[in-house]
This record gives structure tokens, C-alpha cells and sequence, in this order.
């Protein structure tokens, strides 16, 4: 992912990085250009200006997984290793913050004899939200937020609560992020605000408490 990230990132600038590959087996290697070093620093170093540490929702048993098998069609179909949110343990995240880190998660987390899950992320925020009773979890999305008809542009709801959310006319896409935020609210977090991650100054605008849709209990 890291690599796919440096090869559009010096795409971007024109840059040709492309390099040789060299060596057989576990020795096998891909050079590494002096053109693209500038790159690699950009993104595997980006976290230079935050104190950040990434994990995985397996690390500190953070996230319990069970296996996902939703009914379809009258039958239990079978995912593979798709999971969901059994339970969720805050405590590495609660010891990381307050020792100064911030916690990046990825969604893959174990069940409880071992196997790994690819977790939808929208359930796995919300569970560390409410888990941690946070004041405020925020969800990017590529709307400004959560209509009360999707089909109306001008029904944008600045607030709402669980009640009236259950009660929308929800397109399609938001359905299982309205789901995370019901699930978020439910687990104890004070309040979730959904804003549209494309456009910068909504992004700055809900980290200062402001603008998209919030929703409280």
C-alpha cells in the first residue's frame, strides 16, 4: 500500500521512479532510485509533524472478531474472512494517548482462536467510540452530510438524534455508515458528526465543532 502510495505520489510530480528488479528468492529486491527517495520520505514519513503509531485492531486486543455471515437469500452465505465487532477492549488506546501517540487502526482484527478478519472500518471506529465513551467521533464522507430526503439537496439536516435517523429516507451508500453511528451512539459515544471529507474547510470546520450533521442520542 506504502509503495502503491510513493508510485502515484512522484507520479503526481512526473517523476520517473520506476526501479530495477535484482537478486532470487528472499534476496530479490527492487532498487530504489535516488529520484525516488523524496517520495518515500513523503509517505512512510508523514507522520513526522504527529506522534502517530500504527496497529491493527488484532494489536492489544483491541477488537474481538467473530466470522460475518449475513443471511442472503433465505441462506448463510459465506464471506471468507470477513468479520465484525464481537467486542472491543480500549485499553492499549487509552495507554498510547496517554502517553502522547496517536493511535492509527487498521480493521483486520482476530476471533478468539486466532484468524484474522478484514472488519468493516466504519463498525470498528464505531465500537472504539463508544468503548472509549468518546465526547464526539467524527465520520468523513463524500456528502456534507445526512439528508432528510437524499434526493433533496436542500434537506440537509444540521442535527438530528437516533430517533429521527431511524425514520430518514437513507440513499443507499450511507447505510451502513448511519448503521456505525447508531452502533457508535448506542456503545456510549456523546455524539457523532458527519461531514464531507473532500473538501477541506468542512473538514477544519467539524474539527472546530461546526457544520455537516450531528447526531446525538
Amino acid at each position: 500500500m506504502a509503495d502503491n502510495a510513493i508510485n502515484t505520489s512522484a507520479e503526481g510530480a512526473k517523476e520517473d521512479t520506476r526501479g530495477k528488479r535484482g537478486g532470487r528468492g528472499r534476496d530479490r529486491r527492487e532498487e530504489t532510485p535516488r529520484e525516488k527517495s523524496p517520495y518515500i520520505e513523503r509517505v512512510v514519513f508523514i507522520n513526522r509533524d504527529v506522534n502517530a503509531v500504527g496497529l491493527s485492531a488484532s494489536d492489544g486486543n483491541l477488537i474481538r472478531a467473530k466470522k460475518f455471515e449475513p443471511i442472503i437469500d433465505g441462506k448463510r452465505a459465506d464471506l471468507g474472512f470477513v468479520g465484525e465487532v464481537e467486542s472491543c477492549n480500549p485499553a492499549i488506546l487509552e495507554s498510547l494517548i496517554t502517553e502522547g501517540y496517536l493511535p492509527v487502526v487498521s480493521p483486520i482484527a482476530a476471533d478468539e482462536s486466532g484468524i484474522g478478519y478484514n472488519v468493516n472500518a466504519d463498525q470498528v471506529a464505531a465500537a472504539i467510540a463508544g468503548a472509549m465513551k468518546a465526547d464526539s467521533m467524527l465520520f468523513l464522507t463524500d456528502v456534507d452530510g445526512i439528508y432528510r430526503d437524499f434526493s433533496d439537496k436542500t434537506s440537509l439536516l444540521s442535527k438530528t438524534n437516533l430517533r429521527e435517523l431511524s425514520s430518514l429516507k437513507i440513499a443507499d451508500g450511507m447505510i451502513p455508515k448511519v448503521a456505525a453511528i447508531s452502533a457508535a451512539i448506542k456503545a456510549g459515544a456523546q455524539s457523532v458528526r458527519v461531514c464531507n471529507g473532500t473538501k477541506i474547510d468542512a473538514v477544519l470546520d467539524a474539527f472546530a465543532g461546526e457544520g455537516g450533521t450531528l447526531v446525538t442520542a
